[in-house]
């Protein structure tokens, strides 16, 4: 098998199960008629997005209003392009995610199933918090007295109001590494860049045991399903296309090594 023939390949069976239908497809066309009503009725900023799953990673198809920059033919996120792959896709309500300018979002995703069951689509909610949060910490700020013999007590949040705090921010850096791309080009890069970001060593200094972990780590991320991806690795990593479908080869072959 050919190089381009094996990337195909990799690509086509892994969103096979998302491939279109008539049945998907008059579902996906009755909900992206809301899509601009329902966006209406939400605070601004913020917007909602549709995916075609069939589509990916190409897969907005409606877009109302505008937080992350993307418009109707954009790619997905590196979140939705992972859970897709794993075939893991699952309602996912109010998670909160940084963006890289430094804005908090507040983010749901909402799975769409055909008559059957099956997951065709995905609507996607992103509201910009960040001015609430702003005013979140003013009100605190206001709230705690100042001055007077107890002030070293009392200037600080209540336990319960720090523990609070704690927990809220643990869940807003829970998912801080999605990505909002405007081109598949810039998914895969990004992808690349933090799966080699995460193993904490510089291209240079790799073994191949580090660079077939990265390789599982991207497959992990569904990265492989993206045109061109085998590619792009192999420039980053410094080695051969067949050497990256050797890697695959290994790591099919020894699941459990690479885990």
């Amino acid at each position: 098998m050919t190089a381009d023939r094996a990337e195909k390949t990799t690509a086509d069976e892994g969103l096979m199960q998302y491939r279109t239908t008539p049945d998907s497809d008059w579902t996906i066309a009755a909900v992206a008629e809301i899509v601009e009503p329902l966006g209406m009725t939400l605070p601004p900023p913020s917007e909602i997005i549709l995916h075609d799953l069939s589509k990916l990673p190409n897969s907005i198809v409606a877009i109302y209003g505008e937080v992350t920059g993307r418009q109707v033919g954009d790619p997905a996120t590196n979140y939705l392009l992972e859970r897709a792959s794993a075939g893991l896709l699952g309602n996912d309500v109010g998670y909160e995610t940084t963006l890289d300018d430094g804005r908090v979002l507040r983010s749901s995703t909402v799975i769409i199933r055909n008559r059957v069951g099956n997951p065709v689509a995905a609507l996607c909610i992103n509201i910009d918090i960040s001015a609430w949060l702003q005013v979140e910490k003013l009100a605190a700020a206001m709230t705690f007295k100042r001055g007077g013999p107890d002030h070293a007590a009392v200037s600080q949040p209540p336990a319960s109001t720090a523990s609070a705090t704690a927990s809220t921010e643990e869940k807003r850096g829970s998912r801080t590494r999605e990505r909002f791309p405007k081109s598949v080009d810039e998914l895969t890069d990004t992808m690349i860049q933090d799966a080699i970001q995460s193993s904490g060593l510089d291209v240079l200094a790799m073994k191949k045991r580090h660079k077939v972990q990265i390789v599982k780590l991207l497959q992990d991320k569904g990265l492989f399903l993206i045109k061109d991806a085998v590619e792009r690795v192999s420039g980053a990593l410094g080695v051969s296309r067949f050497t990256i479908y050797n890697y695959l080869n290994e790591i099919a072959e020894s699941p459990g090594e690479y885990s």
